[in-house]
């Protein structure tokens, strides 16, 4: 019988365990010594897309079997699945690793042990996330969840979706004082210990998508964004995203358990408390007209009033949630036409990510890519309208969502 450990590999913020999503687990082991295994999971610093994620041993090697990597890559929705074959033990001390494209070769965003990760409540369920990674330092948990949307170009900190498939890293620099030294790369070169470390980088990216470099300016309190001489700061503080990333975590749960009606109630509470936070962020960081303002605050009005609905419920949307999404739906239309209208097109482009995710909620169309016991539970659409591909292995899935230097 082919046995499943359910893993949340979630590169978000889960107050399921200790903290601000740091590791809370048990002593037992994660072992797979007598069939082949499954390991179910999600990336989350919001959805990480099409990101490579491997299991490793206590050292930190990507574990292998017969001279294949035990790696995957991330759906649009950030879950994936680890294939363990049956002559590899899976324990507390293994580890799971992130990793972006690096010339030719990959490199480490941050790693943990299992010991560290799982998620209490939920059997052979574990969860990566900014604060576990950083070993509980709230202020290294920002720093590693930064790096993540700026790698995709995101300087708000709320782009849904953070596609990681058309990222190239070009470089990295360690920066001390004047002295700058290039940093060779390879799948041992590990960010998280980097900073860990003190050390201060320059990072460069190229989107493929974008076809434009840009580069991601590191220290130890802070990371900003630097494209055409002109730098950013990245907005990500993991107190400030604890909640959203929970309602990821209650959607992965739901989709290992195959229930479509909780995992859609996840994914709008997911997406209205992101939504609140991004116009928030724009009323503070632009210039709009006293309209638009207006109707921002309008929006975040009903949207406050549509969160509090859905949370209440038990079993899922009502038909009542449904139709407050359909005029939210209408609301946030007319946003974007106004911001593109004032040239404002990647903000409105963010704006119109967050109404695909809602159109899917509102018809119910969800994509679970779990299989347990060699079926695919509870597949019944596309999550966010543009699904990406899933490879097992090395390489990268590509998606359809362009990301962007964002205000």
């Amino acid at each position: 019988m082919r046995k499943h450990l359910l893993v949340a590999a979630a590169l978000a913020l889960s107050a399921g365990i200790a903290g601000c999503g740091g590791g809370g687990g048990g002593s037992a082991g994660l072992s797979s010594n007598t069939s082949s295994t499954t390991l179910d999971g999600g990336a989350y610093s919001s959805y990480v897309a099409n990101a490579k994620v491997c299991l490793e041993d206590g050292n930190g090697n990507i574990v292998t079997n017969a001279g294949n990597e035990v790696c995957s890559t991330t759906y649009s929705d950030g879950t994936f699945q680890l294939s363990i074959p049956s002559s590899v033990t899976v324990t507390d001390n293994n580890r799971i690793a992130l990793f972006v494209n690096a010339q030719g070769t990959e490199l480490k965003v941050a790693e943990a042990p299992i010991s560290q990760l799982k998620v209490t409540g939920v059997d052979n369920t574990i969860a990566v996330t900014p604060l576990s990674l950083a070993g509980n330092d709230t202020k290294l948990a920002s720093v590693l969840g930064a790096i993540i949307h700026g790698l995709a170009g995101d300087t708000t900190g709320y782009q849904d979706v953070v596609d990681l498939g058309n990222v190239e890293v070009e470089d990295v620099y360690e920066v001390n004082g004047t002295d700058v030294q290039e940093l060779e790369i390879d799948n041992h070169t590990c960010l998280e210990d980097l900073i860990k470390q003190g050390a201060q980088l320059n990072i460069g990216v190229y989107n493929l998508s974008l076809n434009q470099g840009y580069k991601i300016k590191v220290n130890s309190s802070s990371v900003k964004l630097e494209t055409n001489n002109e730098e950013k700061p990245i907005n990500y503080n993991c107190l400030q995203h604890e909640q959203e990333l929970q309602a990821h975590i209650n959607e992965l749960k739901a989709a290992v358990l195959g229930d479509k009606n909780l995992l859609l109630k996840a994914k709008a509470e997911a997406v209205l408390i992101s939504l609140e936070g991004h116009l928030n962020h724009l009323l503070n960081n632009l210039n709009l007209t006293d309209s638009d303002k207006q109707l921002i605050n309008t929006i975040i009005s009903n949207v406050q009033s549509l969160l509090a609905s859905i949370q209440s419920e038990e079993n899922g949307l009502s038909d009542e949630d449904r139709s407050q999404i359909n005029a939210l739906i209408t609301d946030l239309q007319t946003l974007v036409s106004s911001l593109e209208s004032e040239g404002l097109v990647h903000q409105a482009r963010e704006l119109q990510q967050k109404i695909n995710i809602l159109q899917d909620i509102e018809s119910g169309n969800v994509t679970i890519h779990f299989h347990h016991n060699g079926k695919h539970e509870g597949d019944t659409g596309n999550s966010h309208g543009h699904e990406s591909s899933h490879n097992e292995g090395n390489s990268h899935g590509s998606s359809s969502h362009n990301g962007g230097t964002e205000e």
